[in-house]
């Protein structure tokens, strides 16, 4: 296995891009979630939320390292295929969390164009 000293390089560039986006989505992610709810639950509302991410964020990092650990274990030392396989497994379930945004973004949609219809027309 050879190492190069441009491998700390390659791989800032994508865990920065990483960072940045997941700094530029937390804080909005959080004023969505919660803008419907009521100011008076906002803290109980607020509560649960954050125990919803922290659980994801067991659950996920649990699944990557099974991955990750078992591909290691399997592969005999392999760590460029561990790691590619705990990278994949992580892709997919951020581009399950998109899915599953995109899909609540578009019921919210077509809940509110069922709302709005008869009044936006002026008629009753």
């Amino acid at each position: 296995m050879t190492h190069s000293p441009w491998t700390g390089l390659a791989i800032a560039g994508p865990l920065l891009l990483a960072g940045a986006g997941g700094g530029l989505v937390i804080a909005p992610n959080q004023t969505l979630a919660l803008s419907e709810i009521p100011h008076t639950s906002g803290g109980t509302a607020g509560g649960v939320l954050q125990t919803g991410q922290r659980i994801g964020t067991a659950i996920g990092l649990s699944a990557v390292g099974a991955v990750f650990f078992g591909r290691l274990t399997a592969s005999g030392g392999d760590w460029a295929d561990a790691i590619s396989h705990g990278l994949l497994i992580t892709v997919g379930l951020v581009a399950l969390a998109l899915v599953l945004g995109v899909a609540d973004l578009v019921a919210a949609r077509r809940a509110r164009g069922r709302d709005t219809p008869a009044t936006a027309t002026g008629r009753q």
